[in-house]
């Protein structure tokens, strides 16, 4: 194999590592979202999960994800976004719809990350 060849093959094992890690962060702070959420109209509830949702955008938005997963990542940032305008109108209809987008939208994304591994 060339140098050149080993170089390239590094590197989009780096761009899958660091897609792991911030899938991880990604799922991490989901969970830590919906727990918060559960508790709706508790201290601790949806003014924590609000936070903890913005955090997840910003995280779709600036990770280093790897090629062929812009679609679903900009799917998953979308159905956070609205997820989060839903918590923010206290609207529990529309959080459940959009939170259930969230999940399914972020296994799928995970599946891809890590079919990346290989």
């Amino acid at each position: 194999m060339s140098m050149e060849a080993r170089v390239a093959e590094l590197e989009r094992k780096l761009v899958v590592q660091a897609a792991l890690l911030d899938m991880l962060r990604v799922e991490v702070l989901l969970h830590r979202a919906e727990l918060a959420k559960s508790h709706w109209g508790s201290p601790g509830g949806i003014d924590t999960a609000l936070p903890l949702l913005a955090r997840v955008e910003h995280l779709l938005g600036q990770g280093n994800w790897p090629e062929g997963t812009a679609a679903v990542v900009r799917e998953l940032a979308g159905y956070v976004s609205s997820l989060r305008i839903a918590l923010e109108a206290r609207d529990v209809t529309r959080a459940s719809l959009f939170g259930g987008r969230v999940r399914d939208t972020c296994e799928r994304l995970r599946e891809m990350v890590e079919r990346g591994e290989d």
